[in-house]
Formats: structure tokens, C-alpha cells, sequence
């Protein structure tokens, strides 16, 4: 996507529990669309998610060129930073968006940790 621009069309639905999945998914699918015609398709659209498992769940066939997947050791769920995507067998590639400052992977807790404490 080198030399792209990128629209991120939400951040984090999951921190928005008044907005239903159903309306979260409406919504996507038609800015999706709107974005790609009105641009041309020059424009790449995204949506950031707070875990892999959400993108599987909710995020796929939205029109979302890639999907924006977060990672932090806050007591949420986490994702390891080297989990193999491509056994998720989505619709588009996925770009680890977000990532704590103090956070690193540990291979033989297969997790992402902490690094300042």
C-alpha cells in the first residue's frame, strides 16, 4: 500500500457499547463504499479493532481494504504479536495498528508483555 492514503472509518467499536453491531456493520459497508466511489479507490479504508477475534467475528466482507488489529498488556484481551493471521482466513491483510510503547514479545510466554515493570 505504499503510497496510499488511508481512512480509518472507526476506532474500537467495542469502547462504544450503545452503537449495535448490526448499525457499527451498516455504517462500515456503506462509508466503505462511499469512500472507494467518491475516491476512485485511491483511498484505502480501514477500521481499527481491539482484537483479531473481533475482526473475524464482525469486521469481514465490509469492504475495508485491511483491517487495523490493537495489542495491549492491560488486562484486556490480547493478541500475540506473531500470531499467524493467515490461519484466520480473512478477506484482507492485517496491519498490528496498535501497539503498547512498553510492550514486547516474549516467545516463550507467546504473549506480548510488559517491559516496564
Amino acid at each position: 500500500m505504499e503510497n496510499d492514503v488511508v481512512l480509518d472509518l472507526f476506532n474500537e467499536k467495542e469502547n462504544a457499547p450503545r452503537i449495535s453491531w448490526p448499525a457499527f456493520q451498516a455504517y462500515l459497508h456503506e462509508a466503505a463504499g462511499l469512500v472507494h466511489q467518491m475516491s476512485g479507490g485511491r483511498i484505502k479504508v480501514t477500521a481499527g479493532a481491539k482484537t483479531l477475534s473481533d475482526i473475524v467475528k464482525y469486521y469481514q466482507g465490509l469492504g475495508l481494504d485491511f483491517y487495523s488489529a490493537h495489542s495491549y498488556v492491560d488486562g484486556w484481551d490480547t493478541d500475540a504479536l506473531d500470531e499467524d493471521v493467515a490461519r484466520l482466513g480473512l478477506d484482507a491483510p492485517v496491519l498490528m495498528s496498535e501497539v503498547a510503547p512498553d510492550q514486547t514479545f516474549d516467545g516463550a510466554a507467546g504473549r506480548p508483555v510488559r517491559t516496564d515493570v
